[in-house]
This record gives C-alpha cells, sequence and structure tokens, in this order.
C-alpha cells in the first residue's frame, strides 16, 4: 500500500517514486529529483501554514545528515516550480511569503489518496529525458572539488538518479604526443573550471550577507513595557501598523523574556508572522516564532 496525493483535481504525485502525472493526460508526466520531491511534500504535509527556509533544510537535508547551502535549497525550489509549470498547473500553486517561507496558495486543494495498486512506472523516455533528475547545483559542484563530505553525499545523491538507459559512452582513445596547442587548450580548460569556482564562491557570499542584512528590513515602531517592537517596512499605512501591532500585543506579559519583537504582516496576504528574541539582532540571541493566518 503506498499514499499519493491529487492536486487540485489536476495532477497526481507520487512520492514513492517522485512523479508528477497530468490526469487528463496519463502520458504527460514529470520525475522530480530526490530533494525537490521531498520539499513538494513538505509543502503538503503542512497545507495550511508557512514552512520557513530553516524547516526546509532539516526536513530535506539535515535529516539524512547532509549538509548544504541556501544556493542548494533555491535550485530545488526553482526546479520545483519548473517542474510543476511542466505538468499542467496553470499557475503556480506554491506562494512565496517574503523573508519568511513558502506555503501552497489558498485555493490549493489536496487529496489523500491510500492505494494498493503500485505507482505508474516512468517511461524509459520520460526517465532519460528527465532534466531536473540530472540537475546538480554549482554549489554542490564547488563543493565537491574541495571534498566536503556533506556536499559530496548530496551530489552522489543527484547523480544516483540518472537513469540506466542513458547512452553509452565511446571508449576513450589513446592521446597522442603533447603538443604545445593541446597544452594550450589545458591551460584554457584548466582557467576556465578556476574560474567557475571563484564564480560560485563568490555566490555563496552575497547569499551570505543576504541572510545577514534581512533584519535591516525592520524598522523600530513602539517602546512599551520593556518590549521593542519592529514593525516590517512594506507597511505604509496606519490602519496597516495598527492590525500588525495586535499580533505583537498578544505577547505583552513575556516582554521580561523576550522583550525583542519583530512582527511581519503583508496587505496582500491573510498571514502574519511575530519573531520574539531575548537580545537584538546584532548580539547572538535565541528567538521563537509564531505564525498566524487570518481568517475571512
Amino acid at each position: 500500500m503506498h499514499r499519493y496525493y491529487v492536486i487540485n483535481k489536476v495532477v497526481e504525485f507520487h512520492p514513492t517514486t517522485r512523479q508528477l502525472r497530468n490526469l487528463s493526460n496519463p502520458t504527460n508526466m514529470v520525475v522530480l529529483n530526490s530533494p525537490a520531491s521531498r520539499c513538494l511534500l513538505l509543502l503538503i504535509e503542512r497545507s495550511g501554514t508557512i514552512v520557513t527556509q530553516q524547516e526546509f533544510m532539516y526536513n530535506v537535508w539535515e535529516k539524512l545528515g547532509l549538509v548544504v547551502s541556501a544556493n542548494t535549497y533555491y535550485q530545488n525550489i526553482c526546479l520545483l516550480r519548473k517542474g510543476m509549470k511542466e505538468i499542467g498547473f496553470a499557475s503556480d500553486p506554491i506562494t512565496t511569503i517574503p523573508r519568511i517561507g513558502l506555503t501552497l496558495a489558498l485555493d490549493t486543494q489536496i487529496q489523500s489518496i491510500e492505494s494498493t495498486d503500485p505507482p505508474p512506472p516512468a517511461s524509459v523516455d520520460e526517465q532519460t529525458t528527465d532534466e531536473t533528475a540530472l540537475t546538480v547545483s554549482y554549489d554542490e559542484l564547488d563543493k565537491a572539488v574541495f571534498s566536503h563530505a556533506g556536499i559530496l553525499h548530496e551530489a552522489i545523491e543527484s547523480v544516483a538518479d540518472i537513469p540506466a538507459s542513458a547512452p553509452d559512452i565511446p571508449e576513450p582513445q589513446c592521446l597522442p604526443k603533447r603538443d604545445a596547442s593541446k597544452l594550450s587548450k589545458l591551460f584554457f580548460l584548466i582557467t576556465v573550471l578556476i574560474f567557475s569556482i571563484l564564480l560560485a564562491d563568490i555566490k555563496v557570499i552575497l547569499s551570505h550577507f543576504q541572510e545577514q542584512s534581512y533584519f535591516e528590513n525592520y524598522q523600530l515602531t513602539v517602546n512599551t513595557d520593556g518590549c521593542h517592537l519592529f514593525l516590517n517596512k512594506d507597511i505604509h499605512n496606519a490602519d496597516e501598523r495598527t492590525k500588525a501591532l495586535t499580533y505583537g500585543a498578544q505577547f505583552k506579559s513575556d516582554c521580561q523574556k523576550f522583550p525583542w519583537v519583530y512582527i511581519s504582516r503583508y496587505a496582500m496576504l491573510p498571514r502574519a508572522s511575530v519573531i520574539r528574541c531575548n537580545k537584538p539582532m546584532s548580539s547572538p540571541n535565541y528567538c521563537i516564532s509564531n505564525y498566524f493566518i487570518e481568517d475571512h
């Protein structure tokens, strides 16, 4: 017996085989890579709530003993979105909550089905042409070059998805004696490889500084009874500010332990988040997150 899901009465998702199958056109199928499939399963299991980047990193990689960077997370979310578009979704069912995480769109319908029938197998052609199963991030390749064990395991997992039916690779031919021209080509290839590694390092560094500046998007709004209430800068009018502050007021009695309160609320989304910390973000601290979904 296995469990699969029907999304919006349009697509079947089989976690055991990582398949997305269009119900109106069963021959239309996409096979996700392992991390992207686990990301989608987590979104389905947590439907109606916001899944943070840290929760994705823990459930998709760290529980398996893998340590990956934010670049790997972002790339697998892009691959997941690409696969869901290819399978036939008219609009992206994954909603991004800026600087917080991801959630399924409010109108997304999920039906869980238990079946005794084996999941449908992927055809040879579909396996061979599945780009997502063959993709390894630049960051993973960079880490593999430097033999970091955790990232190397992730790269191995991605490479393991390559189908057995891949075309045969011809036997390498014996190289003639090296001459100046071939040495020049070898030098060029080494230069390109070093440049690619440096470029990947720059991307990782930029991503790190992006994460560090996250709380610069908040501004101090209220100081009351020992509480320092910060609101995200996307809140512009007094009515939205008042609504956002009501979420922080719920934790007024806890200000002695967690006096630094960061509140996010977006006018177009019925969601809000409150992050409470024992010290400001400029110091090592301990924080608690609370998420709210408003009823309309």
